[in-house]
This record gives C-alpha cells, structure tokens and sequence, in this order.
C-alpha cells in the first residue's frame, strides 16, 4: 500500500481532493459569461473601476499596496515603509531606526499575488538576503503582535454614508498539536493542511520540523494571516452586528474614494474590533476582495462559493456605476489591458526568481 500512502500525501492529490485549495480560475473562469453580462449592461469593459475611484483599476490586485495604505486613516494604520526595488541597504536599515521599528517585521510585494513573497522577517541579515534576491519593490510593516485576525468585507454606496458588511472571515493560522513524541515534521505529515506547508517550512524553519513539543502544547507553523500559507478561514458572518458596521462606516467615511473592499484587520478580541479600538487594518483589498468566508472547509462548498463570488459582483457593478454617475471615469479599456500584461509579466519575473 506503500503507493496510497504516496498518492494521498501528495499535494497535487491533496488540492484536487480539497476545492478550497483549487487555483483562481476554477473560481473566476465561471464568472466569464457574468462579466460579459454586466460589461454589456453597463457600457464599458471597465464597468468596475468606478468603485474605488482613488484605487488604480479600483482594486484588483494590480496597485500599489503602500499607496493604498496611505488611504487609511493614521490611527489604524501600522508603520509602514516603502522600500523600491534596489535600495541600499543602508538607506532601508537607517529608515528602520528611525521608525523604530524592532525585528520581527513583514515584508511583502508593493504589488502582491495570494501571499507570494510575504515574510516574516526575523533579523537584519535575513532582510538583507531577501532584498538582494528579489528585485522588486517592497514595503516593510511592523509585525502587529494582537492575536486576532478578521478580514471585513464592507461596502457602501457613494450617495450613502451608511454602509453594510457582506463578509466576515476569522483566520485560524496552521497549527499542529504536540504529542510528546514525534516531531514536528511527523505530525504536519499527518493531516493534509499541514503536510501542504512542509516544503515551505523546511526552507524557513528547519529547526522547527526537527523539534518534538511536549504532548498538548500548540505550536503554530506561521503567524502570516494567508490561505496560501495554509491559514484556515472561516465564516464569522454571525458577528455582523451594527455596532461593527457603525465602527466600518466611521472607518469608510474617511477613505476617499473608497467603497468597496476588505479590510484584513488585527486586534487583541472581538470587542476591540466591533468598538474600533487597538486594530491595525493591514491591508485593504479592492474590487478583487473575495467574501473570503467563502472558504470555510466545513461551512461552504464550491457551489456556494460560486454563488457568492457573484452575488459580490453584482453589488459591485452598482456601486461603480452609480459612482460614475456621480463623476467618477471608468479606466480606459486599452489601459486596463496593458496594466494587465505588465502584471503578467511582473508575477512572471518573480515566479522565476522563487525557482532560482
């Protein structure tokens, strides 16, 4: 049986088996005739731009993450700076005292992809490293230490000031269970979110894969909130309430030109979050946010995630085309599609600096 054993450890039999990990287009090729639709009745290609005016291509993954940043009000904002491609490194370590920022740090793309190249960056001569493989343009985060991580999907119309959330994910980073007797490595190989993450952790961590936990302690296995990175998501709709919507709103009346989106958030509880209290938003996500709830392995399946994916972008082609009609323009077809081949590309160059 030795040939089961290596078929249902493998991660290509592991993501068919598992359709929260299917690539993109499993999820966005049904959408085709949809956009088509709402393309069709709204006149315009980019009938979606509209929808976060002050966002390049109203936020599908293709703009700057520090500009958008810049966005949020400073108060719930984590100390953030910009750091292009090439940069002396004595220039980004003089910016890092002077924000006083201390190791750990995040580092990831200005212009990511589902987690690629995000870090969890330990020490000066990792940075270092990391900035000299990869020659693209970066931003450095503080490493926000509050416990929770909820992604909150809001929206509101631009002739509105009150607005609503579709969408709330709890995060549940990868974890294992000790048993005081096998290793790390032994245990991620017995379950099939973990063993997905053992090639990345023996890159990263191998001192951890060796290590044996006593029995019962948690051990987590990265504490970057991404499903790529095997973080769970899962469905928090029930914590929608209007005191969290009222703290959303507050937070959205002072973005400008923002109206559709996630905010990925950390904070110490749930109460923290509904009151709008010690949070940190460290990323918000356009247009291209999904209701990331969509995930939950045991609350949803592919055809509910389908459905709700659409049912989003419904919503979306009104926001945009009501915000045109209040004067926002719609990006320029021939644009959109050069910004699109840049973006190939772009991830093209960095998938290739990864395999080296």
């Amino acid at each position: 049986m030795n040939w089961w054993h290596q078929l249902k450890t493998n991660p290509k039999f592991i993501r068919l088996l598992n359709w929260e990990f299917w690539p993109t287009y499993m999820f966005y090729g049904p959408m085709v005739p949809l956009f088509c639709w709402m393309a069709l009745k709204y006149r315009h290609l980019c009938f979606f731009t509209p929808a976060n005016p002050k966002i390049f291509t109203g936020g599908t993954g293709m703009e700057s993450k520090y500009k958008t940043l810049l966005l949020i009000p400073p108060q719930f904002r984590p100390i953030t700076i910009f750091v292009p491609a090439g940069q002396k490194l004595e220039l980004v370590t003089q910016e890092i005292d002077q924000r006083q920022l201390q190791y750990p740090i995040i580092l990831k793309p200005d212009v990511g992809y589902r987690g690629l190249l995000v870090s969890l960056v330990k020490s000066p001569t990792e940075l270092a490293t990391l900035l000299e493989t990869y020659q693209v343009d970066f931003i450095i985060q503080e490493f926000i230490p509050y416990p929770e991580e909820f992604g909150i999907l809001y929206h509101r119309f631009p002739n509105q000031d009150k607005g609503r959330i579709s969408s709330v994910t709890l995060k549940d980073f990868l974890h294992i269970h000790g048993d005081g007797i096998s290793t790390v490595e032994m245990l991620m190989q017995q379950k099939s979110r973990t063993s997905l993450q053992l090639a990345r952790l023996a890159n990263e961590q191998v001192e951890l894969l060796n290590s044996i936990p006593a029995k019962g302690k948690k051990v987590y296995l990265g504490k970057i909130g991404n499903h790529s990175r095997g973080t769970t998501f899962l469905n928090g709709n029930h914590l929608i309430d209007q005191q969290l919507a009222d703290t959303f709103d507050q937070i959205g009346n002072q973005i400008d030109g923002f109206f559709y989106g996630r905010f990925d958030v950390k904070c110490p509880d749930l109460d923290n979050l509904r009151l709008g209290k010690n949070i940190k938003i460290i990323e918000i996500n356009g247009i291209l946010a999904e209701p990331a709830h969509i995930y939950d392995p045991l609350k949803s399946n592919y055809w509910k995630a389908l459905r709700d994916i659409a049912q989003h972008w419904l919503l979306i082609g009104r926001i945009g085309s009501e915000s045109h009609e209040m004067g926002a323009p719609y990006l320029p077809a021939k644009s959109l599609l050069l910004a699109i081949s840049n973006h190939i590309t772009y991830l093209r160059d960095i998938k290739a600096m990864v395999k080296k």
